[in-house]
């Protein structure tokens, strides 16, 4: 694995295995500079003088009357931006896994399908992780369907769709989530949706590179997504075949410890997919009724 900065020191991080973490932290997180400094030595402060412990420190977002939260959460960012983003992907599928249960958003999606970039999509979503169900309703450039419900285990695993044109009299079509059909219009089916899914399928590909010697990663810097301040990565990989995209650049919130916008790249430098998340909203009490066809009007 080649990155931009010295080999990190700490492999396969786990929750109950750290006995010491040390990293930097400010109390303004907008002093990037000064993170700067010092993050090369992981040693500069101690766990002790923060005041927290190690699950404190691994879980930063689980102690929202820690004033250094979101400093803690940064740094650690940074650092594993910039050494080990197998690690900040694993410490964001744990934190997602223990604290969230659904959440709702307005999702942004364009892709190139047979070659030709889409125009962006904009989509107001409802999602619970158990059992995984989805509701999407399209605002902005719709294709074949502008609604979408999907619940694991229910309509024979089939998702309901509102058509659009000239059947969009019929209330709603079942159809196979992986039918020809809807897998021309999109590169990534319902069933693959979410936060745990993206993750999960990102993990893969990092995994296999890194056992290749395929890995190049790179730490880009702060930016700001949904005018919400988030951390840049970047990932590459060889045009060997094995691998999906050329070139993948990811903001993580510095708060959630999320991906909230992914860019992917083909090896001619084009986009081959973004998505982003916007209006965010983690926990909002949503139950089986929520996606009921009749709810939604299908």
């Amino acid at each position: 694995m080649t990155t931009t900065n010295s080999s990190y020191p700490y492999q396969n991080l786990t929750r109950h295995a750290v006995a010491f973490i040390g990293i930097v932290v400010l109390l303004s997180i907008s002093n990037t500079n000064a993170y700067a400094q010092t993050l090369d030595d992981p040693n500069h402060y101690t766990l002790e003088g923060l005041g927290v412990t190690a699950d404190q420190c691994f879980y930063a977002a689980d102690c929202p009357n820690d004033p250094n939260r979101l400093a803690i959460n940064e740094a650690r960012i940074i650092y594993f931006a910039q050494h080990d983003h197998i690690a900040l992907l694993e410490w964001a599928l744990q934190k997602h896994t223990d604290n969230i249960n659904d959440y709702t958003a307005t999702f942004y999606k364009q892709e190139r399908i047979q070659g030709r970039l889409k125009p962006v999509e904009v989509i107001s979503i409802r999602f619970r992780e158990n059992p995984f169900s989805l509701l999407m309703v399209w605002r902005e450039n719709a294709g074949p369907a502008d609604k979408l419900l999907y619940v694991a285990g229910q309509n024979d695993g089939n998702m309901l769709v509102h058509p659009t044109g000239f059947f969009s009299w019929i209330s709603s079509v079942s159809r196979d989530p992986h039918h020809p059909d809807v897998t021309r219009n999109s590169l990534r089916t319902c069933d693959q949706f979410g936060f745990r899914n993206t993750i999960n399928n990102m993990l893969d590909v990092y995994r296999q590179a890194s056992r290749n010697g395929d890995l190049q990663i790179t730490y880009v810097g702060p930016t700001t997504i949904d005018d919400r301040p988030c951390q840049v990565f970047e990932r590459n990989l060889p045009n060997n075949g094995n691998y999906p995209y050329a070139k993948m650049v990811v903001a993580i919130d510095i708060e959630y410890v999320l991906p909230t916008s992914i860019t992917c790249y083909d090896w001619q430098g084009r986009i081959v997919s973004q998505y982003i998340y916007k209006d965010l909203r983690f926990n909002t009490g949503l139950t089986s009724s929520d996606f009921t066809p009749r709810a939604n009007g299908m």
